[in-house]
């Protein structure tokens, strides 16, 4: 309604007719009465947002700014617990501007309060607590840029793209603890050991999601042996005749065990199921022990002792 005036002014001894005298009050009823605007508050006016109580829709022409002074409480809230398709704030810009700006400022710009956290987005439901979309190439990223081009989340180091994401696809394992021995003999020489040499004690499957995925195969044996004894254990895959890896050791009496780990890292090539064997066995004589100490035959530290194969599949 914008600034109102007084059409009637009275002097005194002056005939006051009635129609003059309501008209003046009819403008202030008519104004009080939902014509209250901009105008009308004074600049400044410094208005106690506890008396404000916005129920409605409202637009914000202009800049708008909320100083508080509180310590402890909630400076600003929105709550729409009735809400169902709609959004509870909603920023939206629909500029053509070509200038670099953000749409959104979140600033802790005291370098002392290192106990404050920016932005803490809590999420009871079961759906995404963040949701990127529109799949950006940002072809000319800026250091510290985060962002999802429809396939991979992206960063930017201030020199290099990263996809980020999960290298480990996949990881399988088998341990034992049982004891065996065996007397099939390994060679130790400069041939590859084969399948039919020494004996099997342990074997893992892995299915690969891509060909071009690593697989690194982790092997670690517990040995012994009846006698003093170089020993060979070597890894295989499927019925291949050539062992992947094969590493030596060496028992000089029956009371020692060894632990022996070693890593084998290949290309998956497959994604179908492949078996990894373990096959050890000595190298010229007595018998081998796997799990066990040579001068018995029993497992040891109550099977806690224990062989294992890992396997990693990694994505590259």
């Amino acid at each position: 309604m914008g600034l109102i005036s007084k059409t009637y002014t009275f002097s005194t001894g002056a005939t006051i007719l009635a129609t003059e005298h309501n008209t003046n009050y009819d403008t202030l009823y008519n104004w009080a009465n939902g014509n209250v605007d901009n105008a009308n508050v004074k600049a400044g006016a410094n208005i106690s947002l506890s008396k404000l109580s916005l129920s409605d829709d409202v637009t914000f022409t202009g800049d708008v700014s909320f100083t508080n002074a509180a310590t402890t409480d909630d400076i600003f809230t929105i709550t729409g617990s009735s809400i169902t398709t709609g959004s509870l704030l909603k920023v939206y810009s629909n500029s053509a501007d070509t200038s670099a700006r953000n749409i959104l400022e979140i600033i802790n710009d005291n370098a002392a309060a290192d106990a404050a956290v920016p932005l803490q987005i809590q999420q009871d439901g079961d759906a995404a607590h963040i949701n990127l979309t529109g799949d950006p190439a940002n072809s000319t990223p800026v250091d510290g840029d985060f962002w999802y081009d429809g396939t991979n989340f992206k960063g930017y180091d201030g020199t290099n793209s990263i996809t980020l994401e999960s290298q480990l696809v996949q990881e399988v394992a088998t341990e034992t603890g049982t004891a065996a021995t065996g007397t099939t003999l390994m060679v130790l020489d400069n041939s590859i050991p084969q399948n039919d040499e020494g004996n099997e004690y342990m074997t893992l499957a892995i299915t690969p999601k891509a060909t071009t995925n690593k697989l690194e195969i982790v092997v670690t044996i517990v040995c012994g042996s009846s006698g003093a004894r170089q020993q060979v254990i070597a890894l295989y895959q499927d019925a291949t005749a050539n062992a992947l890896a094969a590493v030596p050791s060496n028992i000089t009496a029956n009371s020692e065990m060894r632990t022996i780990s070693f890593t084998h890292y290949m290309d998956a090539g497959t994604t179908s199921e492949t078996t990894f064997k373990v096959r050890a066995g000595n190298v010229a004589g007595d018998t081998f022990h796997f799990n066990s100490l040579g001068s018995g035959t029993g497992a040891v530290l109550s099977g806690t002792c224990a062989s294992s194969i890992v396997i990693r599949e990694i994505k590259v």
